[in-house]
């Protein structure tokens, strides 16, 4: 009696004592052993063979981190976190703890198949029985030990998510839950509900691979945490940098792949990169100040249990299909797929970009490619220089105008497509494709011209909306087989091209973009002592102020007139009346004058010798032909879609019959040029 009394009061004591500060990757490579059942390689656990975990694990258990959050790719050692951090509490800190995996077959498994054999091979199973029918506290799906226990559930049974309160939860693989566990809500909220009663000690692992943008759980959380990415240096300059996929190089059969360093331009294999990486890696927070929120994102590239060969071997076996390319964006490289391009790129973003000037193919370049648009009245051609990892130049726009019907635009077409380009050491190169849209304008023309060139490699394509289609859908015949038609999966394709216009310098896909860009308001139209309107509408009065400023400083005196639908739409009128005499014209008579700008440039007769104006079209247009014989200037920018040149979709037409790109030409355009 006396003795079980002693060992009564011993438990107890055992229970409430400070528990050590161990941290869990002392406790991980002190007391786990892997074995065949759960590791491709067995023996003594050591978290220095994943680099970047080390840190991490220090963190959890150490400082004031609350929740931890791993937007990874697959293979990365996130699951041997989650179990190493359980098993040291249930040892040393004992508490109630909740796993919640995608669903409750899925967690029953994660029980048996992976915590069960760490419990067998740790000092755990002394304190953790094995699961028992006799034994209701006992199970696969509920581990109990003194001071707490582990309960297993899946994200689509709200009961158990809200049950009784949780200390630590281990959220698994996130963006596989469903949006909502019946009527309850989210699963990842209805969790972390439960660690309320612990709110001042409570510890959230969450974890997961990134699936579509715009939806992904686990993206959410680590946009709301410390942004960590994991930076190494080059072996050769020491600049510090990450894991990039856009510059990784490889031979066309997957051999010979290296990382190119873009500060030195020098490039090693993986074994380079990573040698010595325990101790020259760190993680970089982009905000170190949410020091209770830690979130990491790493890639395939990093994972010591994965080669960059059978990575790129993976790459190499998409070939068009968007489904396996899915599963690797999400799974190889841990970010989020674009589903479907959903809206305009921006153009804003795009004008920004580095115009460059390069008479001659540029050095890099490898090959020539065209695509050719058929409007009714003009053929446009772009021409464009390709190089390794997809990296392209602008070489050329034209547009040939005439009639379609006509063989003569035709046989120009020819010629250009026959066109020698040169680099500047004297080396020429032809195209070495073209692809001509045969949608919409003149399809038979198009087949007619094709056909007889298809050994040029001059190919008629059709595009095929619609989700899942590859860029390249297969060549058919036509009714009449004339030629082999290519099917282009539209939106896959924008996909693409969205994101190589978002790449960035040495990134994988960079477009260069040839020529200055397009053309602003010219400052030298007026002399000191003369008179600038300007008027502005809307989202176009912006522009027009830095416009306004410019003038004065040069001597020139402005009137403005600033057009808005009623008083809420009102800015800018306080900045503007500091440069000069401003009028408000607002269209329902709410503010200033009743109605449009051109109402008050008559009704107080403004003198001036040109004006300069930015706003809707319909005023651009009743401005312009307010007094056709003053001289002004228009932006066109509302018009504007890619910001390229490259889509056609803000081409105006001028008075002598010719068009214009707004994003490419203009986008101010002297007013008697325009056919407005």
């Amino acid at each position: 009696m006396y003795e079980r009394t002693r060992e009564l009061i011993k438990e107890c004591l055992r229970i409430l004592r400070q528990p050590p500060l161990v941290s869990i990757m002392e406790w991980a490579n002190q007391y786990r052993v892997l074995d065949t059942t759960s590791a491709k390689e067995v023996g003594k656990f050591n978290v220095e063979r994943t680099p970047y975990m080390i840190e991490i694990y220090e963190k959890i258990t150490k400082g004031e981190t609350k929740q931890v959050t791993l937007m990874m790719a697959a293979q990365l050692a996130k699951s041997e976190l989650i179990i190493n951090t359980i098993l040291r509490y249930a040892h040393l800190d004992p508490c109630p703890m909740l796993i919640v995996q995608p669903t409750d077959e899925m967690a029953r498994s994660f029980s048996k198949e992976r915590i069960q054999p760490a419990i067998n091979n740790s000092i755990l199973h002394t304190i953790i029985k094995e699961p028992s029918k006799k034994d209701s506290g006992n199970t696969v799906t509920h581990k109990m030990f003194p001071g707490g226990y582990i309960a297993f559930v899946g994200a689509n049974s709200p009961s158990k998510l809200a049950a009784r309160p949780i200390r630590n939860i281990f959220l698994d693989e996130v963006d596989r839950y469903p949006k909502s566990s019946g009527n309850e809500g989210s699963p990842i909220s209805l969790a972390k509900k439960r660690t309320s009663t612990f709110d001042d000690i409570t510890k959230h692992i969450i974890t997961g691979t990134p699936t579509v943008k715009g939806s992904s759980e686990i993206e959410d959380e680590y946009n709301n945490s410390s942004q960590a990415e994991w930076y190494i240096p080059c072996p050769n300059c020491k600049k510090e940098q990450t894991f990039k996929w856009g510059n990784i190089k490889f031979e066309p059969d997957g051999s010979n792949v290296r990382m190119v360093c873009p500060h030195c331009g020098k490039a090693f294999t993986e074994k380079e990169w990573k040698k010595g990486n325990e101790k020259t890696g760190r993680w970089i927070h982009k905000y170190p100040e949410r020091t209770k929120n830690l979130g990491y994102h790493l890639n395939g590239l990093a994972s010591p249990f994965r080669n960059w060969e059978s990575i790129v071997q993976e790459w190499l076996e998409i070939k068009g299909d968007v489904e396996k390319l899915k599963a690797f964006i999400n799974t190889v490289l841990a970010e989020t797929f674009e589903q479907e391009y959903t809206g305009r790129l921006d153009p804003k973003k795009l004008i920004k970009r580095t115009r460059e000037k390069y008479s001659y193919i540029p050095d890099k370049a490898l090959i020539l490619t065209a695509g050719v648009d058929i409007q009714d009245k003009w053929i446009a051609i772009d021409i464009n220089a390709w190089g390794l990892g997809y990296e392209s130049w602008g070489m050329e726009y034209i547009i040939l105008h005439g009639d379609l019907n006509q063989q003569e635009i035709w046989d120009r077409l020819d010629k250009v497509l026959d066109k020698e380009y040169f680099y500047q050491n004297g080396d020429k190169l032809k195209i070495y494709a073209a692809c001509i849209d045969t949608g919409g304008h003149h399809t038979q023309k198009v087949y007619d011209f094709v056909s007889p060139r298809q050994y040029r490699r001059i190919i008629g394509i059709k595009g095929l909306g619609g989700e899942n289609v590859p860029i390249n859908n297969g060549f058919r015949k036509t009714k009449n087989k004339e030629i082999d038609l290519l099917s282009i999966g539209s939106n896959a394709l924008k996909d693409v091209v969205s994101g190589r216009l978002d790449a960035r310098i040495n990134e994988e896909g960079y477009c260069h973009f040839n020529g200055e860009y397009g053309k602003g308001y010219d400052l030298e139209v007026l002399e000191e002592g003369q008179t600038a309107l300007i008027v502005g509408g809307g989202i176009g009065v912006p522009p027009l102020y830095e416009l306004a400023k410019q003038f004065q400083k040069k001597g020139i005196q402005t009137i403005h007139i600033l057009g808005f639908n009623n008083i809420k739409d009102v800015f800018y009128e306080d900045e503007f009346a500091q440069l000069g005499t401003t009028y408000i014209a607002t269209a329902d008579g709410s503010y200033g004058e009743k109605g449009f700008v051109t109402d008050v440039i008559k009704k107080y007769a403004v003198d001036y010798h040109k004006y300069f104006s930015c706003g809707p079209f319909a005023m651009l247009k009743a401005l312009t032909h307010m007094d056709e014989e003053k001289m002004g200037y228009v932006s066109l920018e509302e018009r504007m879609a890619c910001g390229v040149g490259a889509c056609y979709a803000c081409v105006c037409e001028k008075k002598d019959g010719t068009i214009s790109r707004v994003c490419y030409d203009g986008p101010v355009y002297d007013t008697r040029e325009l056919a407005l």
